[in-house]
């Protein structure tokens, strides 16, 4: 057997700024300083070529990537050989070929939940922002105004379908004799469980895998959508398949929860972390700037990356945020569903069309419902029983895991242990205020908690002996022209003892 050797890596990139040949130091503050800022475009950015050669990396740095090469070949064997592929059918055209392979025959039923506590069923005739949903149940239409919808859940049945929509091994794409999607090829279907997860700084997420890139552009093949390009600069993480393996879990947890730095980083197989800023990303390596050259560190040593970005926030107008079969997400500005087509045009400007039975959900926002977790509280406390101290964690539970109550997951919610308590201001803008709680379910059987919610510091709910397995709720309190809200845990019979506690899809209704 050879020796184990370091990584060649000479490489070449397409990527200065406005045609300028700057420095590194220059071109580094420029990008960071440019990828930071929240709201901004590039289109009419001129591009030259420059060719860099990489002197390699520096010595603690080559090492990293040395152990990384040998524990990822030692350890994980299957994922040494990890390889990408895509179809060869058309990419562009996957997402229309996959919608034609699954016959439509009869309505998209759906399950709508609104404003009102009542959901309402029935199979979707249109939805648009500026007209409403048209749903039809038991021979009657009617209209609900967009502004009053909170989710839109599919009830098609998901058990023998494929991730893409495609029964058994089609795969689609690839185009057989008789014009549809033919059997695959080349070995098995494409399977989700091999595609990377892309997070964009408007909170969407692509899944897919990615294709040849130009420039500060990745290319992303998606079984749904085909072909997607993506600018970095819109990027916040990307996660390979290893970073959901139990090796990685908590090392990917440190780095979601270290504070957002000036630059990128790659966390490697070893554990490691390459630091610099980001300039390339394709199906085969990362080429990073870490200040002192540019060099390319293979995708096979990879397990996430996490970019210097701010998030942004959702538009203020109306939107839906769409949940594809694949887990993609897509934040919508324009909606056009007739029957079983969608026409809609994404927040980064492309217009996407898609078959109604690729979307498993549709969240709209921008209306009268607000998730309290969009809102900062004005006052935050945390009491301890004896001296270990808990943060809020929002949209996941305390100890950072998902919402998960009495055997269900939540998207949205508040993470909190006891004591607790969290006050909002709400400026007299609100009619009601709705949620559910319940004691996570990642608790042990020792957690009891006192649930109280005051409004301008009236009691208006009590509840005592909060135990794990039961979801409470939903509540609905009147707060018409209120100022101020107060959601309290607090300690119940056994102290605070495992009081890991949830509150579950709080919302505040116009």
């Amino acid at each position: 057997m050879g020796r184990l050797r370091a990584p060649s890596l000479p490489y070449t990139i397409a990527a200065t700024r406005a045609g300028v040949r700057a420095t590194q130091s220059d071109r580094r503050r420029d990008h960071l300083s440019r990828r930071l800022q929240p709201a901004r475009t590039r289109a009419g950015d001129p591009r030259s070529q420059e060719i860099v050669r990489s002197r390699g990396l520096k010595p603690a740095a080559r090492v990293g990537i040395m152990v990384a090469s040998l524990m990822n070949a030692v350890t994980h064997p299957v994922l040494a050989f990890f390889t990408l592929f895509i179809s060869t059918g058309g990419a562009a055209a996957r997402g229309d070929q996959a919608a034609t392979a699954l016959k439509q025959t009869n309505p998209i039923e759906v399950v709508v939940k609104t404003v009102e506590p009542a959901v309402a069923r029935g199979s979707l005739v249109s939805l648009s922002w500026s007209d409403g949903l048209v749903l039809k149940s038991r021979g009657r239409e009617q209209r609900i105004a967009a502004s009053n919808l909170v989710r839109i859940t599919a009830a098609l049945p998901m058990e023998d379908l494929h991730p893409s929509g495609v029964p058994g091994d089609v795969v689609p794409g690839a185009p057989s004799a008789k014009g549809g999607a033919s059997r695959a090829t080349l070995g098995a279907p494409w399977s989700t469980e091999d595609d990377m997860k892309l997070t964009l700084t408007g909170g969407d997420m692509i899944h897919g895998r990615l294709g040849d890139s130009e420039g500060e552009v990745i290319a992303v093949e998606t079984l749904n959508l085909g072909r997607v390009s993506v600018p970095l600069e819109s990027m916040v993480a990307l996660d390979t398949p290893r970073s959901k393996l139990p090796t990685y879990r908590d090392t990917v947890r440190w780095l979601d929860r270290t504070p957002v730095a000036m630059d990128d980083r790659i966390l490697l197989t070893n554990g490691d972390v390459v630091r610099g800023y980001i300039t390339l990303i394709n199906g085969r390596n990362i080429t990073i700037d870490n200040g002192e050259s540019e060099v390319e560190v293979p995708f096979r040593l990879v397990v996430a990356v996490r970019f210097a970005a701010s998030r942004k926030p959702a538009p203020d107008a109306i939107h839906g945020v769409a949940t594809l079969r694949d887990g993609t997400r897509l934040t919508l500005t324009k909606m056009d569903w007739i029957g079983h087509r969608v026409r809609a045009t994404w927040q980064a400007g492309a217009v996407v069309n898609l078959a109604a039975d690729r979307i498993v959900r549709l969240d709209i926002g921008g209306g009268r419902w607000e998730w309290l977790t969009s809102h900062r509280p004005i006052s935050t406390q945390d009491t301890p029983m004896l001296s270990l101290h808990w943060e809020p964690a929002t949209n996941r539970n305390v100890l950072g895991g998902p919402i998960k109550v009495a055997g269900e997951t939540f998207e949205h919610g508040i993470g909190v242990h006891s004591r607790s308590s969290l006050t909002y201001d709400l400026k007299e803008a609100y009619e009601e205020f709705a949620t559910s709680f319940g004691i996570d379910d990642d608790s042990g059987p020792l957690a009891d908690v006192t649930v109280v919610i005051l409004v301008d510091g009236r009691r208006r709910l009590e509840e005592t002996n909060i135990r794990r397995g039961k979801l409470w709720g939903p509540i609905r309190l009147n707060i018409a022209g209120a100022k101020h809200i107060e959601l309290v845990v607090d300690f119940g019979e056994n102290g605070g003892l495992q009081d890991r506690f949830d509150w579950v899809e709080p919302a505040l209704i116009r």
